[in-house]
């Protein structure tokens, strides 16, 4: 295998451990992620998938437990979880999902 080529066969790659980055507190800090989930269901979070394509992303989460939004510029592509349509192009479409957010 050669880098940047997919593994290959039935073993996925384990991780034994945390690059530098995520040990990294300056990097945890940057996005200030420091919010507590502890005592909050699945039901209590949302996920939202933006460009969805077939929203198999959003169908697992809600599979899981998780409240889901899939969201791209058309439904064609589904698996059978709903998308909501929005053309990320279009202005007002595009403000309509940042109040939403």
């Amino acid at each position: 295998m050669s880098d940047g080529e997919p593994p290959q066969g039935d073993n996925p790659p384990t991780f034994t451990a945390e690059s530098e980055e995520v040990r990294s507190s300056s990097t945890r800090n940057q996005f200030n992620c420091n919010r507590n989930f502890s005592g909050m269901s699945l039901g209590d979070l949302y996920v939202i998938e933006i460009c969805a394509g077939s929203a198999r992303l959003s169908r697992v989460a809600h599979e899981c437990g998780f409240r889901t939004m899939a969201i791209d510029h058309s439904a064609a592509r589904t698996c059978g979880f709903p998308i909501c349509v929005f053309d990320l192009t279009d202005a007002d479409d595009l403000e309509s999902l940042i109040r939403f957010i």
